[in-house]
């Protein structure tokens, strides 16, 4: 039944991105996911798996409830990379939202006069919306086809690619793009540069264009410089201006002063800093965003020559032949370039930014999280063994017993009724899933414990026995013993000490 229900909301899921040109699960599948205990540390999810997560996160499932009760359709998948998937299902979510709005808000502002003059929809700015992935892909799709009304693309708020369409030169720009016109024909300067930027403007929302860039920035990735602002430079030298420069902020006299004492601790990154984006490490990036947003350093991406090299490439051989008159291949040319330094850069620069910081994000919370595993794993007792038993019946009983300094000693699941499967687990022997008499006896009194919390019993069994007793049983029966001792969960509770102190031996405990 949750088989079939999982089925039922993946193709909920489908029906709700028709907007768009990919399901979820092809996206879920195609990413890769950091996992520290993968080869490389990336993770990819099988087809299957990734249509049974989409199906489990559109019915509101969580990720404690995934990882806990539906391993058998993840595939044992880790935490942390349910935790990602998590995340770009609900980041894929917002695109599915943010296409449908954007393409109302386009039609209806056309269909009312302004945008292209009420031509309609360009299929290529259809395709490339349909295609994005990202809501920065959405955000720059949008920002170049303007939502603005006629009166304000008459009053000059529109781009120059907007306004050279509202003078008719969108279909001479296209048909030289596409080769439908091998000649300029006698056309002035001015008109020439609206068709360029018409032509650049097509080049730039391409999702062929667009996805060949991505490629190229992931083979050769930028350089991150940084320098120190005008700001940082007034507050380093004692700029007798800084009072006034502090009004105009209206910062108050602590924040002025904070501010200094930041700026004196830019180090290395206000000292002309460069370096490749794959050897940033995050605290790197984090400690950069938080200088730049308080405007004491100015940062910026130096893409390599192979970048815009191989752009050219791509476009030449796909829209320059070699029948094309020499003035219009220059045109499309400088065409080309001035989309790839108006339209694309920016574009690349935030894309890549943006990566850096949910990068950087991620491994801060990869590093507190283990921050917080080695501490939640420190022993609560000096000098003792501890041991966590979480009892279960289909998917076994849970163990887990760390050492004095909060080492990991074992970590075994214990099927004491074999499971509920067809094809139930074979029975372990207990001395194969605990190291010792001494892990033994801290299982023992970890579950003595707990049931006397649970049913108000008698003290808790002295540890003193409880380790003479276990040492005695393990040496005896544990290697022969093929079935956990259910006699000795039932019946373990009979040596106690009558006021709860530890006992000399066996011979001190209260028994039946």
């Amino acid at each position: 039944a949750s088989k079939s229900a999982v089925t039922t909301a993946a193709a909920a899921v489908t029906s709700n991105t028709a907007s768009v040109s990919w399901t979820v699960a092809e996206v879920l599948s195609q990413d890769e996911y950091y996992c520290e205990s993968a080869a490389e540390q990336r993770y990819r999810l099988e087809p299957r798996v990734a249509r049974n997560l989409a199906g489990l996160l559109s019915q509101g499932a969580t990720v404690p409830f995934i990882a806990r009760y539906r391993r058998d359709q993840t595939r044992d998948a880790p935490t942390e990379v349910l935790r990602q998937v998590k995340e770009r299902y609900e980041e894929l979510m917002e695109v599915t939202e943010l296409v449908k709005k954007t393409v109302k808000k386009i039609e209806k502002v056309q269909s009312s006069g302004g945008g292209s003059g009420g031509a309609g929809l360009a299929p290529s700015l259809l395709q490339a919306l349909r295609s994005c992935t990202r809501p920065q892909q959405v955000a720059y799709l949008a920002a170049s086809e303007p939502l603005i009304s006629k009166k304000s693309a008459d009053s000059g708020g529109a781009t120059l690619a907007q306004r050279a369409r509202q003078q008719g030169l969108e279909a001479p720009a296209l048909a030289l793009l596409k080769g439908e016109c091998s000649s300029l024909g006698s056309v002035d300067e001015q008109r020439l540069a609206g068709m360029r930027h018409i032509v650049a403007d097509a080049v730039a929302k391409d999702s062929e264009v667009l996805a060949e860039l991505e490629r190229l920035c992931t083979l050769y990735a930028p350089f991150l410089c940084s320098q120190r602002s005008r700001l940082a430079n007034k507050l380093l030298t004692g700029d007798k201006s800084r009072q006034k420069q502090q009004q105009q902020q209206s910062l108050s006299a602590p924040d002025a002063a904070r501010l200094v004492r930041d700026a004196q601790k830019l180090g290395q990154y206000g000292e002309q800093f460069r370096c490749n984006v794959k050897h940033l490490r995050a605290h790197q990036i984090l400690k950069i965003n938080r200088f730049e947003a308080k405007k004491l350093l100015t940062v910026k991406l130096e893409f390599p020559e192979q970048v815009y090299k191989l752009y050219c490439l791509h476009l030449h051989r796909r829209f320059l032949s070699a029948n094309r008159p020499d003035n219009v291949a220059e045109f499309l040319r400088s065409a080309f370039k001035d989309g790839y330094d108006r339209l694309l850069l920016p574009f690349m620069t935030r894309q890549a930014r943006a990566t850096l910081t949910r990068f950087a994000e991620e491994e801060a919370l990869r590093v507190f999280a283990d921050n917080l595993r080695h501490l939640l794993l420190q022993s609560p007792v000096r000098g003792c063994q501890i041991a966590g038993w979480d009892p279960g019946y289909r998917h076994g009983c849970k163990l887990a017993v760390i050492d004095a300094s909060g080492g990991v000693v074992a970590t075994e699941t214990l099927h004491i009724n074999g499971g509920s499967s067809d094809k139930p687990p074979p029975v372990q022997p207990w001395s194969a899933c605990i190291s010792g008499a001494a892990a033994f006896a801290t299982l023992l009194s970890a579950m003595d414990r707990a049931s006397a919390s649970l049913c108000n019993s008698s003290p808790p069994a002295c540890p003193v026995c409880l380790a003479e007793f276990a040492t005695l049983w393990y040496q005896r029966t544990a290697p022969r013993c093929t079935a956990p001792p259910i006699w000795l969960l039932k019946n373990y509770q009979m040596w106690t000490s009558p006021i709860g102190v530890p006992c000399q031996s066996l011979a001190d405990c209260r028994t039946p």
